[in-house]
């Protein structure tokens, strides 16, 4: 909204549906205006700062045409039309200019990790270089285009607020956004892109194993947005066959089938979403083993008298017990903040670890 009534200054509002994002932590969001959500806000995945770009790609969509790009005839219509990512340019916009055609592009991306981020959004040549041609093309949008997408929308909630809020509350809350801070419970908050970059909750260890058998490395990884994960050597990631991937929510691991001495080596496993990426290295050790009529040369060491080759004695693999250390009890993985509607059920999950196995006590705090 504006900030007074006759000022041009645009003023961001209506956060009441804003939530903290950790990003440490998955966070799962089931409310919103299904024009403006994500799919994998539609599809119950975890969100993160791409699903703001997508909304950001809807709005600029709106702006440019005063049309809804994802609007069906009911509530179910439209999160179809989301989920299918089903959308097109309309006859709206054939006097838009292609970078603007190209900034609502990159935005309606259903997989989050190719969709742009709000750093290159920024950077994108609609918003860092502006021009009138750039910006609208040669032709005026009539109001009225902008008022039949907001009716139809407002007509399929009974209880939509009224269309004229008190701007002069709206303008005083921005005037004194500086001077009562306290009294309107506002806060500055600064987002770093290294914070969101995947992390190693715990790394995989260097392993040992006889010729012919099989080798298991596992990692575990959080990340607030998706995350692609690759198990590499020398820079080249390991094809399907003897390398078998397993991903379990955010448990990621591998086996090598059939090890041969060739293996030996330095492996790296790599996590990388849209902020970033974080590797970590292990290594792999193949024993090597004897096999049966193998000798060092004929008549040498190794060959009898009656000219038949002596088996050689196979490797036994002494594996010493594991024993757990003692150790309070602590988490690894924490219970993570989740927005729930009024009357719906809710699954909070966590786990922890200790020796001995620690007791659990669950309590609940009403916060208003």
């Amino acid at each position: 909204m504006f900030t007074t009534r006759k000022s041009d200054r645009l003023k961001l509002i209506d956060f009441g549906l804003a939530a903290k994002l950790d990003p440490h932590l998955p966070v799962k969001v089931t409310t919103g205006t299904p024009e403006f959500a994500a799919p994998e806000v539609v599809t119950g995945r975890p969100v993160g700062f791409s699903a703001d770009m997508w909304a950001l790609g809807v709005l600029s969509y709106i702006l440019l045409s005063g049309m809804s790009p994802f609007g069906g005839e009911d509530d179910e219509e439209t999160l179809a039309n989301v989920r299918a990512c089903d959308w097109n340019f309309d006859t709206a916009f054939d006097g838009i200019s292609e970078q603007a055609r190209n900034f609502i592009s990159r935005l309606l991306v259903p997989e989050q990790e190719e969709r742009m981020t709000v750093h290159a959004a920024l950077k994108h040549p609609w918003l860092a270089h502006p021009t009138m041609e750039g910006v609208v093309g040669k032709k005026e949008l009539p109001s009225e285009q902008f008022h039949t997408a907001r009716d139809a929308v407002r007509s399929r909630y009974d209880s939509w607020p009224e269309p004229h809020p008190p701007l002069g509350r709206v303008a005083n809350y921005s005037s004194l956004r500086t001077q009562r801070p306290t009294e309107y419970r506002i806060h500055e908050a600064v987002f770093e892109e290294a914070e969101a970059q995947p992390r190693f909750v715990s790394k995989p260890h260097g392993a040992s194993c006889a010729e012919g058998q099989g080798a298991s490395f596992f990692v575990k990884i959080l990340s607030p947005t998706p995350v692609s994960v690759r198990w590499m050597r020398d820079g080249v990631e390991l094809d399907a066959g003897r390398y078998v991937r397993v991903v379990k929510g955010t448990d990621y691991a591998l086996t090598i089938n059939g090890t041969t001495v060739e293996d030996r080596g330095e492996y790296m496993v790599r996590a990388e979403n849209e902020f970033g990426y974080k590797e970590v290295p292990f290594f792999l050790n193949v024993l090597r083993v004897a096999h049966r009529g193998e000798a060092e040369g004929e008549g040498g060491e190794g060959w009898p008298a009656a000219g038949r080759r002596t088996p050689r004695p196979q490797m036994v693999m002494e594996v010493p017990e594991y024993r757990e250390e003692m150790g309070p009890p602590h988490f690894t993985f924490h219970l993570r903040p989740r927005l729930i509607q009024k009357n719906h059920p809710c699954k909070l999950l966590c786990t922890l670890g200790g020796n001995p196995p620690p007791k659990v006590s669950v309590g609940a705090v009403a916060i208003y």
